[in-house]
């Protein structure tokens, strides 16, 4: 059966809206199959079968006499050919998208690795500067702890010390300076009675700080060493050492009470000394605190200073300052026999208990 010419035209413009429908799902399919969205994957599914479906049966229709049905697929498939196009547009679109988006993804991850890299280097950085701090700590201390114990040493001559003392530019800076390491070394070990933390005698820090404890309590074994100790920062650094006292455990820090006892007694034979010690209030209950839990030679020092303390005044006085001191360890000793007995009898005796 002959066609006309639209007939003609017709299928020609069928043929070639199935050949475009097939080439742009072709294309589409076989690009990056199975990326986009389920909506479009099923849309492009559909119109692949609709144009083979068209490409099978188009002979069946013409030849079939169905000229009156290829009109409607005409339509049919120039609708198809439309959202084809348009699918594979917004496709292309998602596709430059999706490219962009991987550049931005392979730039972030190399931002990110170079990130890590840096922060592995920095961290690489801090060991090494935590490391060498801790060296040049423990140098300082060890330096420190050395120098420390050879100034106490040389402290013992008498013309060492009036040498320092005429140093008086720097003299106030080094009691400055006992005083700080005095009360950071208590902040920082002395936690409280149940939980003491005192290096040992034998430690680097126990050297410095005997040392630096060592060195002044030889100062004030001289006349003017104790009217120097006695003014502005000599004062200071007492008042540290009667708190330093009342904190330090009974038996961890007994090398640290020894120096400090002996430094209050070279302090206490001085008139101007005992008055400046009878003014603060802390200082007996720093001296009897633990009496019975501490060294034999601790005791005997503090019930000495404590002695030389309560006879320097009447029964009144000495009650009055003393008010807050519990008694009960001294009568404990009292009860006793040897020095510590008849020291601690002299005490309550001033007291007139």
């Amino acid at each position: 059966m002959e066609m006309s010419l639209e007939e003609v035209e017709l299928f020609e413009t069928l043929s070639r809206n199935v050949k475009d429908i097939s080439k742009i799902v072709t294309e589409i399919l076989h690009d990056i199959p199975g990326t986009f969205p389920g909506e479009i994957q099923t849309k492009l599914t559909e119109l692949s079968e609709e144009s083979q479906l068209l490409k099978d049966n188009i002979n069946s229709i013409i030849f079939g006499d169905q000229r009156s049905e290829l009109k409607i697929s005409q339509k049919s498939l120039s609708k198809v050919l439309k959202d084809a196009k348009q699918y594979s547009s917004d496709y292309h679109a998602s596709k430059l998208d999706s490219l962009s988006l991987r550049k931005q993804i392979t730039r972030q991850e190399e931002i990110t690795a170079s990130l890590q890299q840096q922060l592995i280097e920095e961290s690489n950085e801090n060991s090494y500067l935590r490391e060498q701090l801790q060296n040049e700590r423990s140098t300082c201390t060890s330096m420190g702890a050395t120098v420390a114990c050879m100034l106490w040493r040389a402290c013992r001559e008498s013309d060492v010390v009036n040498s320092i003392l005429k140093w008086q530019y720097k003299f106030p800076e080094f009691l400055r300076m006992v005083t700080g390491t005095l009360e950071s070394f208590i902040s920082t070990y002395v936690v409280d009675d149940s939980e003491p933390m005192i290096p040992s005698a034998g430690s680097e820090e126990g050297h410095f700080v005997a040392g630096m404890l060592g060195t002044v309590t030889n100062m004030l074994a001289s006349s003017a060493g104790r009217e120097c100790l006695l003014l502005g920062e000599g004062q200071e650094l007492l008042l540290s050492m009667i708190e330093c006292l009342s904190q330090i455990p009974a038996k961890q820090g007994e090398y640290l009470r020894r120096l400090i006892l002996m430094a209050f007694h070279n302090v206490i034979i001085d008139e101007s000394g005992l008055q400046f010690l009878w003014k603060q209030d802390n200082f007996p209950q720093a001296l009897t605190k633990n009496l019975l839990h501490i060294n034999d030679e601790c005791r005997f020092l503090s019930l000495r200073i404590l002695a030389i303390f309560t006879s320097s005044h009447t029964p009144f006085e000495t009650v009055h300052v003393l008010k807050n001191t519990n008694t009960d360890d001294l009568i404990k000793i009292a009860e006793n026999n040897g020095e510590d007995s008849i020291l601690a009898k002299e005490i309550l005796r001033s007291l007139q208990i």
